[in-house]
């Protein structure tokens, strides 16, 4: 009897530990601030793991600057179902996830938790681009069950991410940040991760776009 318990428990843990990383319970609500939330200080230099990338910090993304928009390629399983989306194409405000790679622990967390705040905010697109390639974005889609979050590959060219500065040369990869823009692709709120390898602060972009953005 008790070993017929045990197997029970056992697939019991299992089957909870098998469940959607996505699910409802799997992120907890952005508490709300009574904070005046500003945009970040550019940083004076951007790691990763503690060396510094090659990237102009004289032209990374400020407050005012408006994103230059070029061809995205959303999730597709098949080459003959992949079609580029103008990024200038996306009506109104935007939250844009900048990640290195959707196959690594911070940006596949960072982007679940943003796809959970996504639900928020049902008139702003919430978005992650990178430079990984679309069907390994179908993958993480369907795996994670995203549902409110756009994901986007740039890696033909890496026009978006050279464009607006976020990329990473001798990587071939995009950097880390978040940016928030308006209807006009003004840049409102932009943060760069100073190293790479780190999280970045959603929080403070979620409870800026709550204080700053109207209907």
């Amino acid at each position: 009897m008790k070993k017929y318990l045990m197997i029970i428990v056992m697939i019991m843990f299992i089957l909870g530990g098998c469940q959607s990383k996505n699910d409802d319970n799997s992120f907890s609500k952005i508490a709300i601030t009574n904070e005046t939330i500003s945009s970040p200080k550019t940083p004076s230099s951007i790691m990763v793991n503690g060396k510094a990338i090659v990237i102009d910090l004289d032209k990374l993304l400020k407050v005012d600057d408006v994103i230059k928009g070029s061809e995205l390629i959303p999730p597709t399983g098949t080459f003959d179902t992949m079609k580029p989306v103008p990024f200038n194409d996306l009506k109104g405000w935007k939250v844009i996830h900048i990640i290195p790679s959707l196959d690594t622990p911070v940006c596949s967390l960072q982007t679940r938790q943003l796809d959970y705040a996504s639900s928020e905010f049902k008139d702003v697109i919430f978005m992650s681009i990178s430079a990984d390639l679309p069907f390994a974005l179908q993958h993480f889609v369907d795996d994670n069950k995203i549902m409110g979050m756009k994901v986007y590959s740039d890696y033909q060219g890496y026009q978006f991410l050279k464009n607006n500065e976020l990329f990473m040369k001798q990587y071939s990869l995009a950097t880390r940040a978040i940016i928030i823009v308006d209807e006009n692709n003004k840049v409102k709120y932009v943060e760069y991760a100073s190293e790479v390898t780190k999280e970045l602060d959603l929080a403070q972009a979620i409870n800026y776009l709550r204080q700053n953005y109207q209907k």
